[in-house]
C-alpha cells in the first residue's frame, strides 16, 4: 500500500491480512463497513497516518490471522497517529504492541469491559495519563512509558478487578499509580508485584507510639517507635489489631534495632502476619543478632 493522501478500502473487504498495508504512505484511510478483522502488523509503519476511525463490529485477528498474538502491532510504528476513534469495546484484550512507537498518540480511552492489556500495547507512545477500567484483570509487560515519556500517571477505576501485573510495566519510566483505597485486592496485587501506589491525600494513621508505613490497602507496617517516646512505654509494648480501621499486619525488618535493649514484653495483635528479620534485635558485626532484654512475647494468632 503505497498510495499517498487519502486511501479508501473497498466495501466487501472483511479482513486486513498480516502486514497487508505495512509502511503505506497514505495520511488517512477509510475502512469499509464490511471490515471484521484487522490482523497483526496490518498498518505497521504507516508514518503519515494521523487519525483512524474504526468501523462498528471490527476486531483483531478474527479472520485470516497467522500470528499467535492476534492483531499484534496492527498500528505500531505509526509515528504521526494522534487519534483513534471508535475503538472496539467488545474485545477482551488490547493486542500486544498494537500502538507501540506511536509517539504522537498522547491520549487513549480504554473501553470498559477490556480484561487484559497485553505486552507493550502502549509502550513508547506519547501517553502520559490513562485510566484503567475496573474490568481489567491483567497488565502485561512493559505496557506504558518508554523513551518518549518522562513520567506516566495511571488511574485505576474504583472497583478495580486487577489480579495479575507483569514485569517492568512502565518501562523504567517514573510513574504514579492511583487506586481507590477501598480496592484492597487490586492494591495488594499491584504492590506484591513490586510496584508502589500514590499516597497523595491519604493520611497514614498515628497512635503516638509507633511509626507506620503503608503495607497495602488499609494495612500498616510498624517501622519503629515514634521519636522521643518514653522508655517506660517501650518496656511493655502492645501492638493493636487495628489503628483507625487500618489493620496492623507487619513488623518491619530491624523495626526496633535502636531500642532492642529497652523492650521486656511484647503483645502482638491478631492481624500481624509477618515479622521481619531482627525486628526485636540488633545486628552485630558478625552478621548475627545481639541479645536484648526481651523476656516475653504473646501472640493473639499464629505468625509464620
Amino acid at each position: 500500500a503505497k498510495t499517498t493522501g487519502e486511501f479508501t478500502i473497498p466495501e466487501g473487504v472483511t479482513a486486513l491480512g498480516p502486514n497487508s498495508m505495512q509502511t503505506g504512505r497514505f495520511s488517512s484511510v477509510t475502512f469499509p463497513k464490511s471490515l471484521r478483522s484487522i490482523n497483526s502488523y496490518a498498518l505497521c509503519g504507516c508514518v503519515n497516518l494521523t487519525s483512524v476511525t474504526l468501523p462498528d463490529g471490527v476486531t483483531f485477528g478474527a479472520e485470516r490471522e497467522v500470528n499467535v498474538n492476534k492483531g499484534a502491532g496492527a498500528f505500531s510504528g505509526c509515528t504521526s497517529l494522534a487519534e483513534v476513534k471508535n475503538f472496539p469495546a467488545d474485545i477482551e484484550a488490547i493486542p500486544l504492541g498494537i500502538f507501540q512507537g506511536d509517539v504522537a498518540l498522547t491520549s487513549f480511552t480504554i473501553p470498559e469491559g477490556i480484561k487484559e492489556l497485553k505486552d507493550r500495547c502502549f509502550s513508547d507512545t506519547g501517553i502520559t495519563d490513562v485510566t484503567v477500567p475496573a474490568s481489567v484483570t491483567t497488565l502485561g509487560n512493559g505496557i506504558l512509558g518508554g523513551v518518549n515519556t518522562s513520567e506516566v500517571t495511571v488511574r485505576f477505576a474504583k472497583g478495580s478487578q486487577l489480579q495479575s501485573v507483569g514485569k517492568n510495566i512502565f518501562n523504567s519510566t517514573p510513574y504514579k499509580a492511583i487506586f481507590d483505597m477501598s480496592d484492597e485486592a487490586a492494591i495488594d496485587a499491584f504492590t506484591k508485584a513490586g510496584y508502589t501506589i500514590d499516597m497523595s491525600g491519604v493520611t497514614i494513621p498515628f497512635d503516638g507510639i509507633f511509626q507506620y508505613n503503608f503495607a497495602g490497602a488499609k494495612k500498616l507496617a510498624i517501622k519503629g517507635f515514634v521519636k522521643d517516646l518514653e522508655d517506660s512505654t517501650k518496656e511493655k509494648m502492645v501492638i493493636l489489631d487495628e489503628v483507625e480501621d487500618w489493620a496492623v499486619t507487619t513488623i518491619a525488618e530491624n523495626a526496633f534495632k535502636e531500642d532492642y535493649n529497652k523492650i521486656k514484653e511484647v503483645k502482638i495483635g491478631a492481624n500481624v502476619s509477618a515479622i521481619g528479620s531482627y525486628a526485636f534485635a540488633a545486628n552485630n558485626d558478625s552478621g548475627g543478632a545481639t541479645d536484648g532484654t526481651l523476656e516475653k512475647i504473646t501472640f493473639k494468632s499464629g505468625v509464620p
